[in-house]
Parts: C-alpha cells; sequence; structure tokens
C-alpha cells in the first residue's frame, strides 16, 4: 500500500495548501510526487501532470 494514499485521494478531491514547498518543510517524497502553485502566501499542491495547470513556480 502507497503510504501517501490518504494525501493522493485529499489533493485529488479538494485543493491542497502547504506553507512553502521546500525540504523542510514538508517531505522530500512530495516534493518529487507533486506540483506546486504559489497562491499568496501559501502553495498549492496538486498531482503532477492534472490538468488544472499547477507547476512548480518556486
Amino acid at each position: 500500500m502507497d503510504k501517501y494514499q490518504d494525501i493522493d485521494k485529499l489533493v485529488g478531491e479538494r485543493p491542497f495548501y502547504v506553507v512553502s514547498p521546500v525540504a523542510g518543510y514538508i517531505t522530500s517524497d512530495w516534493l518529487k510526487k507533486y506540483s506546486f502553485k504559489q497562491q499568496g502566501v501559501i502553495w498549492r499542491m496538486s498531482q503532477k501532470g492534472e490538468g488544472a495547470g499547477i507547476k512548480n513556480e518556486q
């Protein structure tokens, strides 16, 4: 079982935000697996390849 299965489900169903997409703030596995787009002072996390147009913009 994928240890991030619950996070995958959350990210796929609703907006999911992090403070900063930087190692130390979130796990490096998330940095590899998800895309991030800054929205104000927080970052929206999405599945890579998702049609929402969300990309890493660090």
